[in-house]
């Protein structure tokens, strides 16, 4: 069952899976991608820094309008798994910080497969706290 849980990860991370929303594009046609993979926290938290678990999931959306023309415009959105904490000392403190990213992406088509995007906008960070000797419980 262990073995489940790492080679999932490494088959999402490898799997590109595009879709084309018309059969014959006029003006533009649609595309979309979904990617999913393993990420890596560095980190930097000093006081309970052996118990975070910096290993952690990413998965991505991205929606794109493909112009007959070289500009591409989309959107793009996903769970960004940043760091998990559990059981520091006896407090049995749990915490945890995702982001989910909503971005407006801007794509330029180098050459026929190949393309440079450029994406901006907000993120919501989700942070999660709790503990089992402790009265609240923050979300």
């Amino acid at each position: 069952m262990a073995k489940f849980y790492i080679i999932l990860p490494i088959l999402f991370a490898l799997m590109r899976c595009p879709s084309y929303a018309q059969e014959n594009p006029q003006d533009g046609h649609f595309t979309g991608s979904v990617s999913a993979g393993p990420n890596y926290y560095y980190n930097n938290i000093k006081t309970f820094g052996e118990y975070v678990r910096p290993v952690n999931f990413s998965i991505f959306g991205r929606i794109m309008w493909n112009s007959r023309y070289l500009v591409s415009l989309g959107i793009e959105t996903g769970y960004n798994k940043f760091y998990r904490v559990d059981g520091f000392e006896q407090d049995a403190i749990k915490a945890s910080l995702a982001a989910v990213p909503l971005h407006l992406v801007i794509g330029m088509r180098i050459t026929k497969s190949f393309y440079a995007n450029f994406s901006f906008g907000p993120a919501l960070l989700l942070n999660t706290a709790s503990s089992n000797t402790l009265e609240n419980t923050i979300n």
